[in-house]
């Protein structure tokens, strides 16, 4: 969507601007149980937060939480 509302040199920049803090609360820079209380309140809610938890599925093992892969999928 990005890409036909703005020129291309500007939906790299906001997709950046989006997509970099979506990360690092979801938690693919480093565990949510690092990071600050409010932060771990907002991280079930963040869409990258329900990939981080299938990639923790396949490769330790541990059940995904169902409240993240249902904002992956909204």
């Amino acid at each position: 969507m990005l890409g036909f509302v703005m020129t291309s040199k500007a939906a790299i920049a906001v997709s950046q601007v989006l997509f970099f803090p979506m990360g690092v609360l979801g938690g693919l820079v480093m565990p949510p149980e690092l990071l600050p209380e409010f932060v771990q309140d907002i991280s079930p809610y963040v869409p990258t937060r329900g990939v981080a938890e299938l990639l923790w599925a396949v490769t330790v093992g541990s059940a995904p939480d169902t409240v993240a892969l249902v904002m992956l999928g909204v």
